[in-house]
């Protein structure tokens, strides 16, 4: 069942002309877009950092992306802002919340666009952008691993447009004159790993003594020495004594 934060609302809107411009984007810088690792015991809670780095000095106001998780190993139960996310300039009345994120099975989907032209509210330099928390399933197996993956979500990038957005979106939108610009991520992606030791398959069977038998080639043969006689029954008699000790 998706959970959703809240509706998408006009903060959005730059994010949205972004998508829909991208084939006439400017020149693209890069940055750095990286999540963190956690470890978590089955039925713990564990939290996860995003962190974006060597932000261009422009700032990024427009982010539009998806993180793939294996829902059968976590449960993600929130995503808040993290500092580097300024928010959206509260001094315009009405101005709408600009982050919004859905929690759907096995992906997270993520928009946030500033609204406003005020610089001073853009992600610049480097910092936190996102916390994402969740809990571990009590079923998962010690030393599972569940990736974290940045991904593009398949959206219309406008609600009249038939056209989907492919992209991963980190970038900025200024203004109606200028051209979009979706930054090139360096991506790392980041996993939550299931504490405990992997377990393996007991081994069944015979515990007890061994017994060697060579390379039989003779039937009867079971000592392997070419010669069925006296001693192949006590080889046999030693083994079924074996089998029935250990019953």
């Amino acid at each position: 069942q998706m959970r959703t934060k809240k509706l998408l609302a006009g903060a959005c809107a730059s994010l949205m002309i972004a998508a829909s411009a991208i084939t006439t984007v400017t020149a693209a810088e890069s940055v750095n877009v990286t999540i963190g690792n956690a470890t978590a015991a089955p039925g713990e809670t564990f939290t996860v950092k995003m962190e974006l780095s060597d932000i261009p000095s422009a700032g990024i106001n427009a982010c539009d992306f998806g993180i793939k998780y294996d829902s059968s190993v976590l449960t993600i139960d929130d995503v808040a802002l993290g500092d580097l996310a300024k928010g959206d300039d509260t001094s315009v009345e009405g101005m709408p919340d600009p982050f919004v994120y859905n929690i759907e099975e096995d992906l997270v989907c993520v928009a946030y666009g500033v609204g406003t032209t005020n610089t001073d509210f853009y992600m610049t330099g480097s910092g936190t952008f996102l916390t994402i928390s969740g809990t571990v399933s009590e079923s998962a197996a010690p030393g599972t691993k569940s990736d974290l993956e940045i991904v593009a979500v398949d959206r219309q990038t406008t609600p009249t447009s038939s056209s989907v957005n492919d992209e991963i979106i980190f970038g900025l939108y200024s203004s109606d004159e200028e051209a979009p610009i979706v930054y090139d991520p360096t991506i790392t992606n980041g996993y939550v790993e299931v504490e405990g030791e992997a377990t393996t398959e007991e081994s069944t069977g015979n515990t007890g003594t061994s017994i060697d038998f060579g390379e039989v080639t003779l039937l009867g043969d079971t000592n392997g020495d070419d010669v069925i006689d006296s001693t192949d029954i006590v080889v046999l008699n030693k083994y079924l004594l074996t089998l029935l000790s250990d019953k």
